[in-house]
C-alpha cells in the first residue's frame, strides 16, 4: 500500500487505534503522517487536536481546533462525525467533553 493516495486513511485508522488503545504519542505520530498525505480532514485534526490534549499540549490543541473550524465545522457537526466514525469507542464521550471544552477554549478565535 505504500505510496498509495489513500495512506493518508490508512494511518488515520492506525492513529484510531493507537487511541483506543491508550498509546497517545503513537497515536500522535499516526495522525501526523496522515494530516501530512491529507492536510485538510475534518477528522483527522480533531484526532490531532484530542492527542494534543492527552499529551498535555492543550494550547497546541486549540490550534488544530481552529483548523476544524476554517474548514468549516461547528461543534455539532464535529461531535456527530466523532460519534458517527466511534459508536463504541469506551472512550466517546470523555472525547466530546473534551471536543465540547476545546470550542469553549477557542470561541473568541473563531
Amino acid at each position: 500500500m505504500l505510496g498509495s493516495h489513500l495512506m493518508w486513511l490508512v494511518k488515520s485508522w492506525q492513529s484510531a487505534a493507537y487511541h483506543e488503545l491508550g498509546r497517545s504519542t503513537e497515536a500522535d505520530a499516526a495522525v501526523d503522517e496522515s494530516i501530512s498525505l491529507n492536510p485538510t480532514h475534518v477528522f483527522n485534526e480533531l484526532y490531532k487536536a484530542l492527542s494534543l490534549l492527552r499529551l498535555g499540549r492543550g494550547a497546541e490543541a486549540g490550534e488544530h481546533i481552529g483548523m476544524v473550524r476554517r474548514l468549516g465545522w461547528d461543534l455539532a457537526s464535529a461531535e456527530r462525525i466523532w460519534r458517527r466514525v466511534l459508536p463504541n469507542s469506551p472512550k466517546l464521550e470523555a472525547d466530546i467533553r473534551n471536543i465540547h471544552t476545546l470550542y469553549a477554549e477557542t470561541e473568541s478565535g473563531a
